[in-house]
């Protein structure tokens, strides 16, 4: 049989102490991850966003490759994302324009550090005059 004071520690209907420093633990990991990955994936979604955007209305503006570049390089310096003009990929196929996007942006876990790779594709439609 087991002892009172390990019953206490496992109760088998999840209120013993185990259960709630299990508990407690977990949580204050997912608050944690939380914080350090809200901020770089709320950035990300803005981006992406963002970039959007641009490439429509470079579809309909007619504008050339280097301006969509410096486009998106702005928008990326905006949001503090760190990109260079080989991270972009534009290509024109079948009256659309194609935008490829790829990125990543270290995220430091503390005794960890990770590297998160995003990436964008967006296209539209070449406008007529």
């Amino acid at each position: 049989m087991k002892s009172k004071y390990l019953r206490r520690l496992s109760d088998s209907e999840g209120k013993g102490i185990l259960g709630c420093i299990l508990l407690i633990v977990l949580t204050g990991v997912a608050v944690y991850l939380g914080i350090i990955l809200g901020p770089v994936y709320y950035s990300n979604y803005n981006f992406e966003s963002e970039v959007k955007t641009e490439i429509t209305r470079a579809g309909a503006h007619f504008l050339d490759d280097d301006t969509i570049t410096k486009d998106i390089l702005d928008l990326a310096k905006r949001d503090e994302i760190r990109l260079t003009k080989e991270n972009i990929v534009i290509d024109h196929f079948a009256g659309q324009v194609h935008v490829h996007v790829r990125y990543s942006v270290p995220v430091d876990f503390g005794p960890v550090e990770h590297d998160l790779a995003f990436q964008i594709s967006v296209s539209s439609f070449v406008g007529s005059l």
